[in-house]
């Protein structure tokens, strides 16, 4: 009797796309169980309204970027990470409500500290590595060094809130808001001005959608917008002013190259700040051992910080207008007439 060892194909690959359940109803699970955890610690005002923003500002986050990606079912590895959203959640309870540091907070620190290492290499081995998988992991570790932070900093001071904080302070200076440009004068707002020259007759047009005004007889150009210098007017004895606007550094917003320096920094501080916050330590070891966490931290910012500077994208300067020049005059012709 011959057995057959060929591999059973149990189900076709759109019947395994029909068994997965759509990333929208998982986020609703994960939102449900997620304000179950301050009715389990018994949290307080505070804690449940900190829950609640926490889970309304994720989920609404991660529905945004899915919908953006046109991203339907999530990975195994974002089960993970969502899961370990539910453990930071818990965190961020116990750190709004102030309880004291118990074995239930270190125990959900601890274990969301673990599956940070645990859903890279589920997404790693299933080979569903994502962008949004990424952010989504780097968005739940900011949380939760965010809050450890908080727990930290009030039995060491309001120093180690520096470790949670860098990292928004790095997206704050990638994406700063950019105010709208608006004159600033004396003067009722007019489509079209001029502005009288000192020392000659002519004027110079001043449009909305023009950041230079050209001279009209020295082909040359005033920059207004970046330098915020003051153009005198002769009449009103005013000065209009444009401000100087707080433009983004797109360079920062370049993407880095994997680096394990940077994995083994921003994993210890997690770890550091756990130890910090448990009290095992004396106060003097721990706040040498959280000093050297942000030492570390602040090195390799500034490490990033560098690469990304050097490689920044330098845009081409442009060569300068050739100034026009007039056209020689006709020669005169001699008369014919004696």
């Amino acid at each position: 009797m011959r057995l057959d060892l060929r591999p059973v194909r149990l189900a076709s690959r759109e019947g395994l796309q029909m068994l997965k359940v759509s990333a929208g109803r998982e986020q609703a699970a994960a939102t449900g169980v997620q304000l179950l955890v301050p009715a389990l610690l018994g949290a307080g005002i505070a804690g449940w309204l900190a829950a609640t923003a926490y889970a309304a500002a994720l989920q609404s986050i991660l529905a945004f970027a899915r919908h953006r990606r046109g991203i339907r079912f999530l990975g195994p590895a974002d089960h993970v990470t969502l899961a370990r959203a539910v453990l930071v959640g818990g965190v961020v309870t116990l750190v709004a409500d102030r309880a004291t540091v118990s074995v239930v907070f270190l125990a959900l620190a601890s274990v969301a500290l673990v599956l940070d290492a645990v859903d890279g290499q589920v997404a790693r081995r299933t080979r569903t590595v994502s962008p949004l998988g990424a952010r989504f992991d780097m968005e739940v570790d900011a949380v939760l060094i965010l809050a450890l932070s908080v727990q930290v900093a009030a039995s060491l001071g309001a120093w180690v809130l520096a470790i949670g904080l860098m990292r928004y302070a790095f997206a704050a200076a990638a994406h700063p808001p950019i105010p709208r440009l608006r004159p600033r004068s004396l003067l009722p707002p007019l489509r079209s001005a001029s502005v009288p020259l000192l020392r000659s007759r002519t004027t110079v047009p001043l449009l909305r959608s023009r950041t230079t005004v050209p001279l009209l007889r020295s082909r040359t150009t005033v920059p207004l917008l970046r330098s915020g210098a003051p153009v005198p007017l002769l009449r009103s004895g005013a000065s209009t002013t444009w401000p100087r606007t707080s433009l983004p550094a797109p360079w920062l917003r370049s993407p880095l190259p994997v680096s394990l320096a940077r994995k083994a920094v921003a994993a210890l501080q997690g770890v550091v700040l756990v130890v910090a916050a448990s009290g095992f330590l004396p106060p003097a070891a721990a706040i040498g051992l959280t000093a050297f966490a942000l030492a570390a931290l602040l090195w390799s910012f500034g490490r990033d910080l560098r690469w990304l500077w050097l490689h920044r994208p330098v845009p081409p300067i442009p060569a300068p207008d050739p100034i026009p020049r007039p056209a020689p005059s006709p020669a005169r012709v001699p008369s014919s007439r004696p």
